[in-house]
């Protein structure tokens, strides 16, 4: 057992960081068709990003029954109200209150974009970005983002940042949208858009920060600034961020992070010492399997409940399945050290101050 340390908070980004930030690429990158290896690439940005689904299957799907917000948005929309206006866009590319129309999309985002709304842009760059009601223009993109983050918005920062960290756009299924186009993977200018969404105040942004300063990924590797803005994303992000890491590490990510059994398992154990599910999960199988740690089948019997108790996404048959397995070659008296670990591991998760 061992007390938590208090993450530090400082008042000034590190040296390397600041200075990047203060000059501004002069011209887009240059663009190239992405190819079947660039379309296996895992990005420093996670699973997270809030894509639209494929323009021709979104077309006449509702997610919801209208409930009057659209009506009312539409009557101000037609009025020129730019806000409004992208308020319809939304609503037609999400299907919330309408049937779902990436054309209509398109055209009222390019309304409220025309008349300089700074989060209009950034939608229009979206659509650009994913091919909704248009054919994919990263360069199109590019200059919409850097339009809207211009006037401040966090969104688009973040998202250049997301585009050079992955050379593209990838949607929910961890592909490129057909026809998309690519740019070189160019991590010091993923930190520098993501420094600037982060001090705007972006949640994604300063956890795609705090994994690069832990991992130095497009700056130096800088515990303090890592520390800084996990405490900046709070305990369920941190935890999040974390344990992506953690995945990194254990699994490799070609050139962008290497193969490190040792810093997967670091990173797995406080992503499980902050109650991370799937981080107390890895952190039993890591002992199950003695991956970077001792073989213990008390202690991954333990991490399991644990993993369990905190709210894993595991349906009722499989984690019947894994109990028994592990009571099948497991003695009694492990057994009930295993219990006896599960309580106080859950102990431990519910007080103030403490690791595992």
């Amino acid at each position: 057992m061992r007390t938590l340390t208090p993450l530090l908070l400082f008042g000034a980004l590190a040296a390397t960081a600041t200075a990047a930030t203060a000059a501004r690429p002069a011209a887009i990158p240059a663009m190239h068709a992405c190819t079947a290896d660039e379309a296996d690439r895992r990005r420093i940005a996670d699973d997270r990003m809030e894509t639209p689904d494929d323009a021709a299957s979104m077309r006449g799907t509702a997610l919801q029954e209208p409930d009057g917000t659209f009506a009312t948005d539409l009557v101000l929309a037609q009025a020129g109200d730019a806000p409004a206006q992208n308020r319809v866009g939304h609503a037609y590319a999400t299907g919330s209150g309408v049937l779902r129309d990436p054309d209509e999309a398109l055209r009222w985002y390019q309304r409220s974009a025309h008349q300089g709304l700074p989060a209009a842009q950034s939608s229009l760059a979206e659509a650009h970005l994913f091919g909704l009601g248009t054919p994919p223009d990263l360069t199109r993109a590019i200059t919409l983002y850097r339009q809207a983050a211009a006037q401040g918005n966090a969104e688009a920062m973040r998202r250049l940042g997301d585009i050079h960290a992955i050379g593209g756009p990838i949607n929910r299924y961890n592909r490129y949208p057909a026809g998309a186009q690519c740019i070189a993977v160019d991590l010091p200018e993923a930190a520098r858009w993501y420094v600037k969404a982060a001090e705007a105040g972006d949640a994604f942004a300063q956890e795609q920060l705090a994994i690069a300063y832990l991992a130095g990924l497009g700056v130096d590797p800088d515990p303090v600034q890592a520390e800084r803005w996990l405490e900046a994303i709070g305990k369920e992000r941190r935890a999040h961020a974390v344990f992506y890491l953690a995945d990194q590490y254990l699994y490799g990510r070609g050139d962008v992070v290497p193969q490190d059994l040792a810093k997967g398992t670091h990173y797995t154990l406080i992503a499980a010492e902050l109650g991370h599910p799937p981080g107390l999960a890895q952190l039993g199988a890591l002992h199950e399997y003695g991956t970077g740690v001792e073989q213990d089948d008390v202690k991954a019997y333990a991490y399991a409940l644990a993993a369990h108790d905190e709210g894993l996404p595991i349906d009722d048959r499989q984690f019947t399945n894994q109990v028994a397995m592990f009571q099948a070659r497991m003695t009694e008296a492990q057994q009930a050290e295993a219990l006896q670990l599960f309580r106080s591991i859950r102990q431990l998760l519910h007080s103030e101050g403490t690791y595992l």
